[in-house]
């Protein structure tokens, strides 16, 4: 009789489990449904735009920079939910946390809206930490448009620095983003961090914005909590360890110094016919020569017969892949550079690229010609 009990029990249990995550798995598919088909409408309609004949050059302009605009913000979501998978390679660098937030003022200004106003209160002295940038960048923009939904895009915003020691005696960088939004109820406050959790309306959100922005904080050796208090606000302060201030790196060329650009033959392995005409194009406008392999099997076999400066490859392909192909040059042409680039990749996150320059879909025109140019060097 026990053993019948103990039975259904464990069958109701499963029932349930299974329950949540078919629910998890629907905000999570609604949100991003709701996401992407927003930032299509404006990409479709503005191409729609740009296809009219009599549609004069500043509108031209106009519709072009949303298209881009909208195009990053698909990316940052891919981006949002592959570091939520551990699915990315993350890719840790010195940062003086004042400048990222000074360079990022205009970006805010747009994502947020003309009737939120931002204010920011940095500390004089240099915050420098060790993190990914663009996850960073990612962090306090969920913070930030997360504060925009719940002032109904009509508030204000600061974000402040600050340096705060720790128990254990290591110095933290603070960051503190507060709104005057209408704040969170108590009993709700302890699973905003939780995935899938979001006080959205069903569709309006994926709820992975604050568990992503956990994750990055936590990995980078610090952490998040969050005050509120129903009525005043909210704010999210996020703790990341201060690296020495001798540590923070000196800032690199940028992709537009006139530094003169380096030219070269270019063997490009893309198994997706679209993306490599589309890299094709880009580097035969900027002078290289271009030869296309749509497998790294072909690669090697025009590699044997034909001279190449540089070997630009997708990681992912059918056969193989582009990490293998990389291993197998490094022994038969170590001479001869590789670049890599991926959307994903399981097999770059647990192994590394080691050493290999890598560079995530979708790439700007900038970064590409960076990379390439780097490599030739």
């Amino acid at each position: 009789m026990l053993a019948e009990q103990m039975e259904v029990r464990a069958r109701a249990e499963e029932q349930l489990r299974q329950s949540q995550k078919m629910q998890a798995l629907g905000q999570l598919t609604g949100g991003i449904a709701h996401d992407f088909n927003n930032l299509l409408t404006v990409i479709q309609g503005s191409a729609d735009m740009l296809a009219r004949e009599t549609l004069p050059d500043a509108k031209r302009v106009r519709f072009a920079q949303a298209i881009v605009q909208a195009s990053a913000n698909a990316a940052a979501l891919t981006s949002q939910l592959l570091a939520f998978a551990r699915r990315q390679p993350l890719k840790p660098e010195h940062i003086d946390v004042n400048d990222l937030i000074g360079s990022m003022r205009d970006l805010l200004d747009r994502t947020l809206g003309e009737r939120i106003v931002v204010r920011t209160e940095l500390v004089e002295h240099e915050l420098a930490v060790e993190v990914d940038r663009a996850q960073l960048q990612s962090a306090i923009l969920n913070i930030a448009s997360n504060a925009r939904d719940a002032m109904a895009g009509d508030g204000r915003l600061c974000i402040r620095t600050r340096s705060v020691p720790e128990d254990d005696g290591r110095l933290m960088m603070s960051l503190d983003i507060s709104d005057t939004g209408p704040g969170i109820p108590p009993e709700v406050l302890d699973q905003i961090f939780e995935p899938f959790f979001t006080t959205k309306a069903t569709g309006k959100g994926t709820g992975l914005g604050l568990s992503q922005v956990y994750g990055f904080a936590t990995q980078s050796g610090g952490n998040v909590s969050v005050q509120s208090e129903v009525g005043k606000g909210t704010t999210v302060t996020i703790l990341l360890p201060i690296c020495p201030a001798h540590a923070a790196a000196a800032p690199g060329k940028s992709a537009e110094e006139p530094d003169g650009m380096v030219l070269g033959r270019i063997l490009v392995v893309e198994d997706n016919v679209e993306v490599g005409s589309y890299v094709e194009t880009m580097l035969s406008e900027q002078g290289h020569q271009v030869v296309l392999a749509t497998s790294a099997e072909q690669a090697l076999q025009l590699i044997v017969s034909e001279p190449f400066d540089l070997v630009f490859s997708d990681v992912v392909m059918p056969g193989m892949g582009g990490l293998r192909l990389a291993e197998i040059l490094e022994e038969q042409r170590p001479e001869l550079p590789v670049v890599l680039a991926t959307g994903y990749s399981q097999e770059v996150v647990e192994s590394g690229p080691k050493g290999r320059p890598i560079i995530l879909k979708p790439y700007r025109l900038a970064t590409l010609q960076d990379a390439i140019g780097n490599a030739l060097r």
